[in-house]
């Protein structure tokens, strides 16, 4: 219950940053596995910093090499940031995780993380500016092994590509390497989790699990009436299964519920699917 499983006592998080211990010492690797395995099972994100090492693209490119930490609950963002130290009274290289995650927050307010899929660049305020630059070529190869490109400001001459995750090819799901997506499934998995919570407190029977599924459906509808699934249908989008499939509702003990969820995958006719099973001991 100390240190990064002090989490443990937060009821939710999506995004988790692990700053340096110090300007000249990066988080270590056995720091990071730790921590991407916790986000996984907390349905959050990781935000990974590059290694200070890695002072332009081609030692990037060679040190992914050497990489080790692939997941889809982590992502990266090269290089790092100058930005203005004002104990040392000039600029410096900084960790790029906090300014991450403060971009996708900023994202988000106008890119709902339910609404359809963008290309969306990693764009820093005015008075920051990245540690070096990155040639198209090098970013589309740093993108093929899932690290995303900050940038000073936008171009028009730049291919678009959608941010990744560390998932870098060996996720279990080829989805879960775009950022967008993945960040779509925790959302999913986490509104659903918290929502259905009430379940727990009553006695498993037919109108419980109707009303849970009714719940449910109507998340997704708003969901897809908002963009999420792209041009699907309702039918296409999503199921949800509650019935007595999954649960013998009318003798199952308080508290043994469980809901079978599945929803669009990037190929048609596929899905991700998941089953809930809400308990006063963590869902």
């Amino acid at each position: 219950q100390t240190g990064l499983f002090a989490l443990s006592k937060a009821d939710y998080f999506n995004l988790l940053c692990i700053p340096p211990l110090s300007r000249e010492q990066d988080v270590g690797p056995g720091v990071l596995l730790v921590a991407a395995r916790y986000c996984k099972s907390r349905r959050a994100l990781l935000v990974v910093d590059p290694p200070s090492e890695w002072l332009t693209a081609d030692e990037a490119l060679r040190g992914l090499k050497r990489w080790d930490l692939a997941n889809e609950n982590a992502v990266m963002y090269f290089p790092r940031i100058l930005a203005h130290d004002k104990l040392r009274g000039h600029f410096e290289s900084f960790a790029p995780c906090g300014a991450v995650a403060g971009m996708l927050a900023r994202s988000d307010e106008t890119n709902p993380v339910a609404g359809p899929a963008r290309v969306d660049d990693a764009i820093l305020r005015i008075g920051f500016r990245p540690s070096c630059l990155v040639t198209e070529d090098k970013r589309m190869r740093l993108a093929s092994l899932g690290v995303n490109t900050i940038r000073a400001g936008r171009s028009a001459a730049r291919i678009g590509v959608q941010p990744r995750t560390l998932a870098a090819g060996s996720a279990g799901a080829a989805d879960w390497q775009c950022l967008a997506s993945r960040r779509l499934a925790l959302f999913i998995l986490n509104s659903i989790e918290r929502g259905t919570r009430w379940v727990v407190l009553t006695r498993p029977h037919r109108d419980v699990a109707e009303q849970a599924a009714a719940q449910v459906r109507a998340f997704f509808e708003r969901l897809h009436d908002a963009g999420a699934f792209g041009t699907r249908t309702l039918e296409e989008s999503f199921f949800v299964i509650c019935d007595h499939r999954v649960n013998s509702v009318d003798s199952a003990p308080a508290g043994d519920f469980q809901i079978v969820i599945g929803f669009a995958a990037a190929r048609r006719r596929e899905y991700h699917s998941f089953r809930i099973t809400p308990s006063t001991s963590g869902s």
